[in-house]
């Protein structure tokens, strides 16, 4: 059988990114830890969906590929922080690495040149955007340079104050 928004709708009911069993009311799905962080999956008919696509199909009517979290949370999973995305778009909604060498996303520390290495990939090529000696202004540029290219699926750098800095 093949999975419609109307079958759903037969199966589910949707509160604040959370999908329902009519039948009894029950929360629908379980949390598993994937690469990518914890995710909500739900069986349906013998097969496996992340909650986040099946909330999608629940409200737009069709399934895409990719169900991109706007807010990077895979868990919340509210139809306002979800939208249809193609693979590159969705690699570009991402934070920082968790052995980079700077807080920011698109920046490093490159010890030849002794300062704050900047760069952005766009279509699977780098794009060297320039060296820093402040770190906060290599976030800057690549914040520029991620609005340019990635538009609304940009992650940016949030940058702090210099009073709010450690």
């Amino acid at each position: 059988m093949e999975l419609t928004q109307t079958y759903l709708r037969t199966l589910f009911n949707y509160k604040n990114g959370v999908l329902f069993y009519i039948s009894d009311d029950s929360i629908a799905g379980n949390v598993y830890k994937y690469k990518s962080g914890y995710r909500c999956s739900i069986a349906v008919n013998g097969k496996v969906y992340f909650r986040s696509r099946l909330t999608f199909l629940y409200h737009y009517g069709y399934l895409p590929k990719i169900v991109d979290h706007e807010n990077r949370n895979t868990m919340d999973d509210r139809i306002e922080n979800l939208r249809a995305a193609t693979y590159t778009q969705n690699n570009t909604n991402r934070t920082s690495q968790k052995n980079a060498t700077s807080q920011y996303l698109g920046v490093n520390y490159h010890k030849k040149y002794d300062g704050w290495y900047c760069r952005i990939r766009v279509n699977g090529q780098s794009i060297d955007l320039g060296v820093f000696v402040l770190e906060m202004d290599a976030a800057l540029t690549y914040n520029k340079y991620a609005v340019m290219y990635h538009k609304e699926f940009a992650s940016l750098n949030i940058i702090r104050p210099f009073h709010e800095l450690k």
